[in-house]
């Protein structure tokens, strides 16, 4: 009997997806404690190959990790720093832009009239933006300083996996043969965590490089900032580069009027074309080999179970479900479904700590 439903594949199917829903269930419940553990746990393995080379070197174990610790440390730091400062400076400076509005609304109600359409209505309620917008401003400098703690306690996570982790990995290697399915699986999910990570993070970097260089071209207020918000958004494939765009444009709207908000829409929009369809495919050439659609939903369901974090686990915790996936010959083709033609399992080979 129990042989027999294991060999339907519509049964298999139904045990996979209950199984899957109650696991993510679990998950939404315990987000707030297991997000931070899971980004901790991909950072330190994210960061491993930058361990090895200082090793390599000719650095102690404890200086290199130390080394790549405080750099992260004070990055992190310098980041939050830097958004409070120009939030604070933002939220100063919403009276003047509120001033600004009313008489960019004022030309778009006359041209509206002109042809023959009535915005009343839409921009009146439009108009009690600015003073929500410095509120939330506000509220939102409140919680980045309140999330101190959280980050000191996230940071120590951090520190003490990437001490720990020779010792894990000492063990692992200790008790299982190189040519085990698990120790082979383990490595190349590690390897393509790595390889995300990288990619990742260089082709944010030219995004932000790139439509911050336009923002200072248009001399968009605070392009600095939106610049750093393309980069950390763009952690969420496809659409999150697309949201970072709505704050510049608006500004734009605000300092010189829809025609200058038209023209930065425009090449913002060329901007995310390139990245789609000429740099991103370059940097992935030999990447992850993931479907658009498997990044875009597992994105959404991440987001959904994790929260904000959900952006930056979306990509490892879909490259795990695909690993298990790829363990056994029932849910192989699963596998391949979720990946693009040029898929092949275990092709990835992490770099070991």
């Amino acid at each position: 009997m129990h042989s027999s439903v294991l060999q339907n594949p519509t049964a298999i199917a139904l045990l996979l997806g209950s199984a899957l829903v109650i696991v993510l269930a679990g998950l939404r419940l315990m987000a707030d404690l297991l997000a931070p553990i899971l980004l901790a746990y991909c950072l330190t393995v994210a960061l491993l190959p930058m361990v090895k080379r200082l090793e390599l070197k000719g650095l102690p174990r404890s200086l290199a990790v130390a080394g790549v610790f405080l750099t992260a440390f004070l990055g992190a730091s310098i980041l939050i720093g830097f958004f409070m400062l120009e939030l604070q400076q933002f939220a100063r400076r919403v009276p003047v832009y509120q001033g600004m509005l009313e008489t960019r609304f004022a030309q778009v109600e006359i041209l509206a009239g002109r042809l023959g359409f009535n915005l009343d209505d839409l921009v009146a309620g439009i108009r009690v933006i600015p003073e929500d917008l410095a509120r939330a401003t506000m509220d939102l400098i409140s919680r980045l300083l309140n999330t101190a703690a959280s980050l000191a306690l996230f940071l120590f996570i951090l520190l003490t996996l990437t001490l720990d982790f020779p010792g894990v990995s000492r063990a692992f290697h200790g008790h299982l043969r190189n040519d085990s399915a698990l120790f082979r699986q383990t490595r190349s999910l590690l390897g393509e965590i790595q390889t995300h990570f990288r990619l990742q993070t260089l082709g944010n970097l030219v995004s932000a490089v790139a439509v911050t260089a336009a923002y200072l071209i248009f001399r968009i207020d605070f392009a600095i900032l939106w610049g750093l918000l393309t980069f950390f958004l763009s952690y969420i494939p496809r659409f999150g580069m697309l949201l970072s765009f709505i704050p510049p444009i608006l500004m734009a709207f605000v300092q010189y009027g829809i025609e200058r908000a038209l023209v930065l829409l425009l090449v913002s929009v060329v901007l995310n074309l390139l990245m789609d369809n000429l740099v991103t495919p370059t940097l992935t050439k030999k990447g992850l080999a993931l479907r658009v659609s498997t990044a875009l939903i597992s994105s959404l369901i991440w987001i959904w179970i994790f929260g904000p974090l959900g952006a930056l686990l979306a990509m490892p915790m879909t490259l795990l479900i695909r690993k298990i996936l790829e363990g056994n010959d029932q849910t192989l083709p699963l596998a391949y479904a979720m990946s693009t033609d040029d898929y092949a399992p275990e092709a990835t080979q992490a770099e070991g700590p």
